[in-house]
């Protein structure tokens, strides 16, 4: 074999290398790209779903205490809000399909139900008069329903994190085999 045609074999081979070492590179960003779109896509939805939750709860506690003070007219305002709270936990259940997050958003279910149970309690006592009692219910069954609710609703909120981090991990590693390659081209 010629000089003239091992060299050429050689710069081939090194050229043939950066162009696999490069597709090699693209494939590692095109997955990052998928792992931060996903997260876009879906994991920042749900965050701000879990946190409507978390506001509607706070709403209807502020509003049943409007009631017990006398007006009647955030009753209406509460209504609209158990209506969110459905709305919402539905649109949970669609976007987080794993066993362990749907676990965990039948028992956001069901402490949202005792507390809907705890809120109706507390407003027929007013409507059949006990407005006094009323008050000392909402302060010992109430309050503590509520902050159930709201904990349950942190465990989701954690586990969405959690899949946040597992995504970031998926995307430092993608990004660490990128810039291997990127330095055997350099090399």
């Amino acid at each position: 074999m010629s000089i003239k045609r091992k060299i050429s074999l050689c710069f081939s081979t090194i050229i043939g290398i950066m162009i696999i070492c490069c597709l090699l590179i693209l494939a590692q960003l095109k997955g990052i790209d998928n792992v931060y779109r996903g997260t876009l896509e879906n994991g920042l939805p749900q965050i701000t779903t879990t946190e409507s939750i978390e506001k509607e709860i706070i709403l209807i506690g502020s509003q049943i205490q409007t009631y017990l003070l006398g007006n009647k007219d955030s009753l209406a305002e509460l209504e609209t809000s158990r209506v969110n709270v459905s709305t919402y936990i539905e649109d949970l259940k669609s976007m987080l399909t794993s066993q362990k997050d749907q676990d965990t958003i039948a028992n956001l279910e069901t402490k949202v139900a005792t507390f809907d149970s705890k809120v109706n309690r507390a407003i027929d006592m007013v409507s059949t008069g006990a407005t006094r009692g009323a008050g000392s219910y909402y302060v010992t069954n109430v309050i503590p329903t509520r902050n159930d609710v709201m904990e349950a609703s942190s465990i989701l909120t954690t586990q969405i994190n959690n899949s946040f981090e597992s995504s970031k991990k998926d995307a430092t590693g993608k990004t660490t085999i990128a810039f291997i390659t990127a330095s055997i081209i350099v090399i």
